[in-house]
């Protein structure tokens, strides 16, 4: 992964958000 734990758990809460 590209970028901090922050950003990606950023990004993965939109993940789940968009399923």
């Amino acid at each position: 992964w590209y970028g901090s734990p922050i950003t990606v758990n950023a990004f993965y809460r939109i993940f789940l958000n968009n399923i």
